[in-house]
């Protein structure tokens, strides 16, 4: 028998954010319910303040912003406020994380608030290849940490975002596996750090940003993913670039391709083939499983400092990133992951009053290479072609007589060792 679905009051579908907290508790076993009532009615303020919610409702509530947004209702605007101390009634435990920088060095800081108003504090600077690189610890009154969090956070391109303590310290303890793993020593500083680093969660926690319920359809990912390129102007990524051999190896490919004098749209196509060509031989499967998991710290950030639709933007480019393929959905097809190459070479340029350093090589030694990689594979087929040679002539000689004393032999030699003996081997 199918359950009757509950009534709601127009009160009730029209409530305000101030009221939707209060509105949802009073609706009890109801309340998905009408959450879902204020969704398909449109009223985004009410599904906003759900989606702050500390509750299971919170992922729906994100999700029907999505919806909402997709039908062209934006809800009020938020304001993230990246701020690591609150001033009143401050949860004992805290933690807060800050993006990684071009090479994948992430920081988490873990502060402790004491009864005095005093926090501890512990510091962590480290990389999920490499493990554990530097972990400081000391006490701070409220104003000295908040100067101490801005010093961390140094010329950093984005501020640190708050993160779940228990996810904190798991993400820790993970790099600490890394180095019982690799045999490589731990830094000093942990055994000061330990009243802030346990307990650890029982079970694993999700990533932040995967609790956030940006969950998008395939299509509607694919349509926010293809203005992706703009996510490098972003304070969280605006430094990533491939790393120095993949750019040095883009201006060799650079100059084998480009004329003497190019005119300027000859060599802007030029450039776009082959830094699309870099891209796809640069995200293998591994780099683009270690960008997903950068872009997650990164979005977390993104989320406080620049809102909603441009976290929800990088949730499609992650999307789409996990979806590339070497045959079908190529790197190249990405605009984000092209960008990391077309930044690369304008950062280059910058550096060199404008222009690129491409590496150029005079005829007689690209005519020189050339003559020699194809003697190259010249004499590969002809090794493969006497060796299969060789082996059929082999065949066509041996002497049978010898073959089947041989055989017989290895079945006796067998035997003799205990081992099973098939007479149709």
């Amino acid at each position: 028998m199918t359950q009757a679905q509950p009534s709601f009051t127009q009160e009730q579908l029209t409530a305000s954010a101030a009221r939707a907290a209060h509105t949802l508790t009073e609706a009890g076993g109801g309340a998905e319910a009408l959450l879902s009532a204020w969704i398909a009615a449109g009223n985004a303020e009410a599904v906003q303040a759900a989606s702050q919610l500390d509750s299971p409702l919170r992922k729906q509530a994100r999700r029907g912003l999505n919806v909402l947004k997709s039908r062209g209702i934006k809800p009020p605007t938020l304001t993230h406020t990246a701020r690591p101390v609150a001033q009143e009634a401050a949860p004992a435990n805290e933690a807060w994380l800050l993006s990684p920088d071009p090479a994948g060095h992430f920081a988490l800081v873990f502060t402790l608030r004491r009864k005095d108003g005093r926090y501890k504090a512990t510091f962590v600077i480290a990389h999920d290849e490499l493990g554990l690189h530097r972990l400081n610890t000391g006490e701070y009154s409220a104003s000295a940490l908040r100067k101490a969090m801005r010093d961390f956070a140094g010329s950093a391109d984005s501020k640190p975002a708050k993160v779940p303590v228990p996810w904190a310290r798991q993400r820790v303890e993970a790099c600490r596996l890394l180095h019982r793993t690799l045999g490589t020593p731990e830094p000093l500083g942990l055994t000061s750090a330990a009243e802030l680093l346990q307990p650890l969660p029982e079970a694993p926690e999700p990533h932040p940003f995967d609790e956030e319920g940006f969950e998008l359809a395939d299509e509607d990912a694919r349509q926010l993913a293809s203005t992706s390129l703009a996510l490098h102007r972003l304070p969280e990524l605006a430094g990533w670039v491939p790393e120095p051999e993949a750019m040095r190896e883009l201006l060799q490919e650079l100059g084998r391709a480009l004329p003497e004098a190019p005119d300027e749209e000859l060599a802007r196509d030029i450039v776009s083939k082959k830094a699309a060509e870099a891209a796809d031989r640069y995200f293998s499967p591994q780099r683009r499983e270690q960008l997903v998991r950068r872009l997650k710290d990164a979005a977390i950030s993104v989320l406080a400092t620049s809102g909603e639709q441009a976290a929800l933007e990088v949730a499609a480019t992650i999307r789409m990133i996990e979806a590339r393929g070497l045959i079908t959905d190529p790197p190249s097809e990405l605009p984000f992951l092209v960008g990391f190459f077309q930044k690369g070479l304008a950062q280059i340029a910058a550096q060199n009053r404008g222009s690129l350093p491409i590496p150029r090589m005079s005829p007689d030694v690209a005519a020189l290479r050339e003559v020699e990689a194809t003697a190259s594979a010249s004499l590969a087929e002809a090794a493969e072609a006497e060796a299969a040679s060789a082996a059929l002539t082999e065949a066509a000689t041996a002497d049978p007589d010898s073959a089947a004393d041989e055989a017989e032999g290895t079945k006796s030699d067998n035997a003799a060792d205990g081992a099973p003996v098939d007479d149709n081997w």
